[in-house]
This record gives C-alpha cells, sequence and structure tokens, in this order.
C-alpha cells in the first residue's frame, strides 16, 4: 500500500482530472501489476487510470501514472492499492468514431479536431459548436504595418488514452508569406476527462520571427454559436480578483430609470432565461429599443498588479470603463441560457501582459479570446538590451571581469526559445451564476496534486538515497538549526518574487542572481547578475527542499521554474537547439550556450510527480542527441585551447557539467524507455565503461567524446592533462551519479565511476596534503566549499565510513568562505521607504541565489544522510 496526500489551494472547485506519479522501488511492481492498481477510498471502481512511466534496469516498474477525476470527494490522505483481484477492465470508454479528422466523444461533449482549418471544433450535448484557433498578429518594421496570422494545422495525434482521460496534441504553424517565408511553430494540447465539463489544455509557442518583425499579439480564440437568443439572454463573465465575478447581459435591463419587474431583473442577475418578450407589460416591450446593446468587453492586465475593464456598443463607439482591479483571476465565459463556453488561464496575471476580449456579443456568433500575449501591451522587444562592439574573445573577457556578462556579437539571439501556457476550457450546459463562475475561477488557480507520502519516495530511491524527508535534527548537533535556515531561504525568495514582480510573459519563473546592496535592489541591470537561469542548479535545490517539505507553495515555484528554465532558458529550434542560455539581463543574452542549463536533470522530478507531463517529456526527449550541439559550438572556446583538428564524429566533452547534462538525459530516457531509448543506453555505458582510460578521473577536466558510441578517450595536447573547476560538481553530477550507482550497484563499468568519484569526493575539500596523496597535484585555492561539503558526506555512505559524515558537516559549517553562509543573521532588515521602489521591500544583503542553491543542496543531503546513520545505529 503506498500512502498518497492529496494538496489543493482551494478547495471548492469544478469536477476534472488530476494527474500523478507514483514510484516503485526495484522489483516491487510489475506492467502486469499496474490493472490492479487501485484508490483505497475510491467509491467506485475504474475511477483510476494506470500507465508505466519508468523501468528499473530488471524491467520492473520504477514509476507508474495514474489519472483520477477530483469531483471534491477525495480525501486529503489516500492510499493506492495492489487489489488481488480480476484487473480492471482499462478499455477507455470514450467514443474516438473512425473518421479521417480526430474526434472524442465523452458524455457531454464530443471534440473534433481537424488536419486543416481550426485547431479544434467543440460541441455540447444542444450540438452547439465552438470552433477554437491559435492565432498571432506581428509588426512588420520595414513596412510599418501589423500583420494578422492564423494558425495551419499540421498534425493531430492521440498521445495516450484511458477509462479516464484522452490527450490529444495539435502540432501547427502560424504561417506569414509577406515577401518573406515564415513559420511560428505551436502546440495544443487538450486533456478530455470522461466525466468532466472542464478541459485541461496547453499552448505552446516557439519563437521564430526573423529580424524586422515583432510580436504583437498572441492568442487562442473560440467561436460560440449563441444561436437566435435575445441580446438581453446572452451572457458575460469576467473573473476580478480572488475569486470577485463580473456579471452582465449584452442588453443589461437592471439599474435602468424605468424598473423592470423583479421576476426579470432577478432573473437576468442569475444568468437565467428571462420570461417570455410576449409576456411582458407592453410598455415595457416599446421601450425595451431604447436599452442599448453592447457588443464587445475587454479585461486587459498589462502588470501584475493591475487590470481594466471596459466594453463598447460597436467599432464605432468608444470604450466605456467598467472597473479596474489588482490581479485577475483570468477566466471568462460567454453563451446564453442554453449553451457557452468559458476559459481561463493558469497564472494569469504572473504572465502579463494577458488579457481575455469578447467580440459580437450582441450577434448570433461570439468571438472570445484568450490573449496570451495582448494587443493593448507594446510590441514584444526582444532586441540586444544593449550595444558593446566587442569583436574579440580577448576584449569579451576583459569586459566580464566587470560586469559578469559573457557578451558576443550575434548571440543575443532569442530564435529557438519556448513558452507554454496552461489553461482550461469549460463547457457547462448553461450560462453559470456567479457562484459557479467562482467554482471555475478557482478550479483555474488552484493548485491541486497528489503526491506520494515523503517516506515512499524516499524508501524506493528513485530520485537517490541523498536526501530524507524533514525535519531530521540530531540532539545536540548544530545542524539541527539548518532546518530552519532551509525554510528562512525559501520564505525570502518566495516573497522576494511578489515584492519585486519577478513575474512577465518570458521571466515568471525565474528568480534573480544577487543582491545590490547599495542600491538596495537586485542587480537586474548588471550582465550575470541578473535573471538566474538555473545557474548553479537553483531548479534541484526548489525540488529537494520539496521532497523534504512537500510544502504546496514549495511546488508552485518549482514548477513555475521548472516551466521556463525548460522553455525560455533552452533553445528548441535553430543553430543552438538542446543548448541553454548562461545567467543575464535577458535570458537567452549571453553569448555563452551550454548544455549546463538545458539539463534534464532539472526537469525529472516534475515530470515524474506530475504523472508525465507531456510537455516537459518532449522537453527532455529533445536533449537525447544533445551531445551534437557541441558539434556546432564549444562552450569554453574563450578560456581552453583545443585541437584544431579533432577525428571525425568526435567532441570535446567537460567531464563535469557537460557529462553531467548528458548522462542525465540519456540516462532519463533510458528509464523511460521511450524513442532511442536503446541508444541512449548504448552512449551512456560507453560513457562509463571507458572512464578507467582517465588517469585522473573526475579531475580531468575534458575528454574526447564518440558521438556514435558514447566512448570516451582521455585528453591529448594542446588540451591539459587535468582541470579542476568550482562549478564541475554543483550542476547534478553528484546527484546524477547517486542514481546510476543505486540503478546499476552490480554492474562492472559503474565501479570505476564509483571509485574515481569517492577519490575526488575526499580531495575536493581535503587540503592540499590529501589532493596530493590521490592525485599528485594540488587543487589550490578553490570556492563553493561549503556547497561541496556534500560530497564527502554521500563518500560515508559508499565506504560505509561514518566518520566522513561528521567530517562533511565540519565542511560544511567551517569550511565556507565569506562569500558562503558562515555566522550570518538569518533575519531580514526592513527598508526604509526612500531606499526603494517597493514601500514593503525588506532586505538581506548576504544572500545571493548562487550560494543559497548550493546551501540548500548541501543542507538537504547532509540532513539526508544523517537520517541514514540514524538508521544504522
Amino acid at each position: 500500500m503506498v500512502k498518497l496526500c492529496h494538496k489543493k489551494s482551494h478547495l471548492e472547485t469544478l469536477p476534472h482530472v488530476v494527474s500523478f506519479g507514483v514510484p516503485w522501488s526495484l522489483g516491487e511492481v510489475h506492467e502486469n501489476d499496474l490493472n490492479r492498481l487501485q484508490i483505497a477510498s475510491a467509491s467506485s471502481p475504474g475511477v483510476l487510470s494506470s500507465k508505466p512511466l519508468a523501468y528499473w534496469p530488471d524491467g520492473s516498474i520504477k514509476w507508474s501514472a495514474h489519472s483520477t477525476l477530483d469531483d471534491g470527494t477525495i480525501a486529503s490522505d489516500l492510499a493506492l492499492e495492489l487489489k488481488e483481484t480480476t484487473p480492471q477492465d482499462t478499455t477507455a470508454v470514450f467514443s474516438i468514431p473512425e473518421v479521417e479528422n480526430v474526434a472524442i466523444e465523452t458524455p457531454n461533449l464530443r471534440i473534433e479536431f481537424g488536419n486543416t482549418g481550426d485547431d479544434c471544433v467543440i460541441k455540447n450535448l444542444n450540438d452547439t459548436v465552438y470552433n477554437g484557433r491559435s492565432h498571432l498578429q506581428v509588426i512588420d518594421e520595414s513596412a510599418n504595418t501589423q500583420v494578422k496570422v492564423d494558425s495551419k494545422v499540421l498534425s493531430v495525434e492521440i498521445e495516450s488514452r484511458s477509462h479516464v482521460q484522452v490527450v490529444v496534441l495539435v502540432n501547427g504553424d502560424h504561417v506569414i508569406a509577406n515577401n518573406v517565408h515564415m513559420q511560428v511553430p505551436y502546440q495544443l494540447r487538450f486533456y478530455i476527462g470522461l466525466h468532466s465539463d472542464v478541459i485541461s489544455a496547453q499552448h505552446t509557442f516557439v519563437y521564430q520571427l526573423p529580424e524586422g518583425y515583432r510580436l504583437k499579439s498572441l492568442g487562442i480564440s473560440f467561436d460560440i454559436d449563441l444561436g437566435s437568443s435575445e441580446s438581453f439572454n446572452k451572457y458575460i463573465r469576467l473573473g476580478g480578483s480572488e475569486g470577485g465575478v463580473f456579471a452582465e447581459a449584452s442588453q443589461n435591463l437592471t439599474g435602468l430609470w424605468k424598473p423592470v419587474p423583479k421576476a426579470i431583473s432577478k432573473a437576468q442577475v442569475l444568468g437565467k432565461r428571462l420570461p417570455d418578450i410576449a409576456d411582458w407589460d407592453y410598455e415595457w416591450r416599446d421601450l425595451l429599443k431604447y436599452v442599448v446593446h453592447w457588443n464587445d468587453f475587454k479585461l486587459s492586465q498589462l502588470s501584475p498588479y493591475g487590470f481594466e475593464l471596459k466594453k463598447r456598443v460597436s467599432e464605432k463607439n468608444s470604450w466605456v470603463k467598467i472597473s479596474s482591479g489588482t490581479k485577475s483571476d483570468g477566466t471568462a465565459f460567454v453563451g446564453s441560457t442554453k449553451r457557452g463556453l468559458g476559459i481561463g488561464l493558469k497564472n494569469f496575471w504572473e504572465q502579463y501582459p494577458v488579457g481575455l476580449e469578447v467580440a459580437d456579443l450582441d450577434s448570433s456568433l461570439a468571438t472570445l479570446t484568450l490573449w496570451l500575449y495582448s494587443p493593448d501591451s507594446e510590441p514584444m522587444d526582444l532586441r540586444p538590451y544593449q550595444n558593446l562592439e566587442l569583436p574579440t574573445y580577448e576584449e569579451q573577457l576583459d569586459a566580464m571581469k566587470i560586469t559578469y556578462e559573457d557578451w558576443e556579437p550575434g548571440f543575443s539571439d532569442p530564435y529557438g526559445i519556448a513558452k507554454t501556457h496552461e489553461f482550461l476550457i469549460w463547457t457547462p450546459k448553461s450560462t453559470p451564476s456567479k457562484k459557479e463562475f467562482q467554482e471555475f475561477s478557482n478550479t483555474v488557480r488552484a493548485t491541486n496534486i497528489i503526491i506520494p507520502e515523503a517516506q515512499h519516495i524516499f524508501k524506493t530511491k528513485v530520485f537517490g538515497d541523498y536526501w530524507a524527508p524533514g525535519p531530521h535534527r540530531a540532539p545536540g548537533f548544530e545542524a539541527s538549526g539548518v532546518d530552519c535556515n532551509l525554510e528562512f531561504l525559501f520564505n525570502y525568495y518566495e516573497a522576494q518574487i511578489k515584492e519585486n514582480g519577478w513575474y512577465g510573459f518570458w521571466d515568471f519563473g525565474d528568480v534573480m542572481h544577487t543582491y545590490d546592496a547599495d542600491r538596495n535592489c537586485w542587480r537586474y541591470d548588471v550582465g550575470g547578475y541578473a535573471w538566474d537561469n538555473s545557474e548553479l542548479s537553483t531548479d534541484l535545490w526548489l525540488w529537494l527542499y520539496f521532497l523534504r517539505t512537500q510544502d504546496i507553495r514549495v511546488w508552485d515555484v518549482a514548477k513555475a521554474m521548472t516551466r521556463h528554465t525548460g522553455e525560455v532558458d533552452v533553445y528548441h529550434s535553430g543553430k543552438w537547439k538542446g543548448l541553454g542560455t548562461r545567467h543575464g539581463v535577458q535570458h537567452f543574452g549571453d553569448s555563452c550556450k551550454q548544455l549546463r542549463i538545458s539539463n534534464a536533470l532539472y526537469r525529472r522530478f516534475f515530470f515524474y510527480l506530475s504523472g508525465g507531463d507531456e510537455r516537459t517529456a518532449e522537453l527532455m526527449q529533445e536533449l537525447t542527441e544533445c551531445q551534437n550541439s557541441l558539434t556546432v559550438l564549444d562552450s569554453h572556446r574563450k578560456v581552453r585551447k583545443a585541437p584544431d583538428i579533432l577525428p571525425p564524429r568526435h567532441v570535446l566533452v567537460n567531464i563535469g557539467t557537460d557529462f553531467t547534462a548528458l548522462a542525465s538525459a540519456w540516462f532519463t530516457n533510458y528509464e523511460r524507455r521511450s524513442t532511442n531509448w536503446k541508444r541512449s543506453e548504448k552512449l551512456l555505458k560507453g560513457f562509463l565503461k571507458t572512464f578507467e582510460v582517465l588517469d585522473y578521473g573526475f579531475a580531468t577536466g575534458t575528454v574526447l567524446m564518440n558521438l556514435d558510441n558514447g566512448e570516451i578517450t582521455k585528453p591529448f595536447a594542446p588540451l591539459a592533462p587535468y582541470a579542476i573547476s568550482h562549478l564541475s560538481s554543483v550542476f547534478g553530477l553528484t546527484e546524477i551519479l547517486c542514481e546510476l550507482i543505486i540503478s546499476f550497484p552490480n554492474d562492472d563499468l559503474i565501479e570505476v565511476v564509483k571509485r574515481e568519484w569517492i577519490r575526488y569526493s575526499l580531495a575536493y575539500n581535503g587540503g592540499e596534503e590529501k589532493q596530493l596523496e590521490l592525485y599528485g597535484f594540488s587543487f589550490g585555492d578553490r570556492i563553493l566549499r561549503q556547497g561541496h561539503a556534500r560530497l564527502i558526506s554521500h563518500a560515508s555512505v559508499l565506504t560505509n565510513d561514518e566518520s566522513l559524515q561528521k567530517e562533511a558537516w565540519n565542511q560544511f559549517f567551517f569550511l565556507a568562505d565569506q562569500t558562503e553562509y558562515k555566522g550570518k543573521q538569518w533575519t531580514t532588515e526592513k527598508l526604509d521607504t526612500s531606499e526603494t521602489v517597493n514601500r514593503q521591500s525588506s532586505a538581506c544583503g548576504w544572500i545571493t541565489t548562487n550560494i543559497t542553491a548550493q546551501y540548500g543542496i548541501a543542507a538537504l543531503a547532509l540532513l539526508g544522510r544523517d537520517a541514514y546513520w540514524a538508521s544504522q545505529n
């Protein structure tokens, strides 16, 4: 039995499907067992769907993915049981007609997906049609004109199907043919539940605008057939702040000088069908023609702190302001008393500039648009933020000494970065009441997750054994305060996100790198000190902290960062596909394009815990051949001497940051048994089995790797035979090695790697005498020693030497330098109102995201190893 925790930020929501992942120990569950899994508290069989997500090397299930319907009756504490009964029938009970286009039928809906025309067509039980499509608008700067671009469907496929949910993927292009051929790819995913009126969806947009074009708007629109309903029976709902509801009709009959009968006004306020007009008082029927018909409505959220509502009669008339507010829920509904469609964007105001717009409400065919990038905003400007001309590597390296930015002309290029939005579609049978619409808004805004109990995840070792559920405090030991420090750091960053407004289309999910204590602000405009871009594994810190705490607030921050760093900070098309961009003022601006940023390790946690998020799976799949990007760009080209000619089909690989990313991508693809997983296995094992050729193991620096089989050879002149970097171990190397050692415990290919890892772990913080003993040379003055304390902590388990764990805590507390967290006052300072732009700001000037991430990961690892040794005694 597996204990599950159901965590939900909003209690009153509409019934909708929730997906989650469950890990299993080696050999515990096999694929033919999955159909016998049931949630113990389920009211009826068939409420749960199950499928494999990843496998252990022996073929047993490592992760399973599940979906169930949250109808408001799911308890906060659940249990997943393997029933010794006849396996439940998992044949999809959806109807999928054999027609040219893909069509899905549920008891409530029919959704059609065509290879041409609209992205999707939704029909309700009344056979009302809602046509949906993606579209964008661009500015042609050369002609100073706006060009509207509609979508072109390229393919439609059913990605997965079960008796709970069907997932449909639509691939398309936004195509422009205006003197230049331009294709801007997009994807739409639809998650269709059998017994739910709520469809979850994702929209992914890849930025491929050529130079000279700027994005003006990006939206998703649905045409809504209102039939022959009278204007006073056509309704709109818009989500205000924190559950607030704007509710009106095209022709409002309340508040007039001559009041309408109470039965009429009450019905309209509730969104009900008004009494037949033939039954109205004759005077009222005669005067009705003078009451205005409102045709268009708009909600614009152009900043994270304010939205505006307005409406108008027609394009020839002015807009009338309705109201304004702070943070809109990002939801809308358009319909009549018999039909209608709702839409809502998750994290609406956080991803500004966004909007919702209703056009032609007073007609028989209204259009509801969700603006992912609002046309009311300035056109998107992704030009380089600065104009330095630095043509030589010498000048670029010189400039980096003061700006901490690796700037190179032509490299500040957004072509190929991406953005994914999550939204919900709602198909109620009639216009919802304010309370019902509020429940829809709650559903959109809610975090709703089912998570296996932390102790179960830890027991299975699917994320290694280097962490442990918390809090674990060793009695009488200084480590007892570390959990409090970890809580302080998370709370501080959560507050900084809110106070500094780290939101926006491209920015939401990221945090800043370093604080400027003189200006009392983060260094948003200073080269590499601005946006963090996963520097020193911020994502990893957050996910490990979530595993320890299972705090839903941590989930929200970690998920947003995973979405951001996997999409925006990585190239998905173009010449740098597969590479990520180093931290900087613009997410794509730095010329250091590296695998350490696109690292699949940072995506694994969300992928598995979410039950196999399909977009995240795609991002990891993209990286299975990321080694080919090393043939295009040498990320170390400015700081190392490389051979003029390499053997055919060979590349230079950094033994620290590059290998971490390669191993993470290959290992994840291998355990998922995804496309070309045999090749990933070959590459991974080829690299590991030839590790023995390296005289200096993990201190080697750079090696030569065969692209066909992953096998490596030692460096040759002019490459140095060894090189020590403080960065080698801090982008997930420690963590992926822990997983590899657990997955291949009796495999000869891992023994050399394990031995060399122990050698490096003992040496890095071991001092010159130990380094000379183990390697024959000194590592010199090293930084990030506090973060590296986790290496010897892991070595304590690998060597079965508990004294190394005590030494690890000694290194953690006493080897830290002035830049690390040693002897700090773990408090914030409230700033005077004149000291900062934000009157509410609080500061902690010694905090940097680099050290926060490394302190957090190391602390969590050492606490985890404490738990291990406590269990041994």
